[in-house]
């Protein structure tokens, strides 16, 4: 379970738009009109 689940995120974060999204939430909350 545990492996299927980092595998996971490594997919979302191999996403270069994802990963930015990632990056902007995780040093504040935003709307989602920010994150366009």
């Amino acid at each position: 379970m545990l492996t299927s689940v980092n595998t996971d995120i490594l997919r979302a974060l191999a996403d270069p738009l994802r990963l930015r999204i990632v990056t902007l939430l995780a040093r504040e909350s935003l709307c989602t009109t920010h994150l366009v």
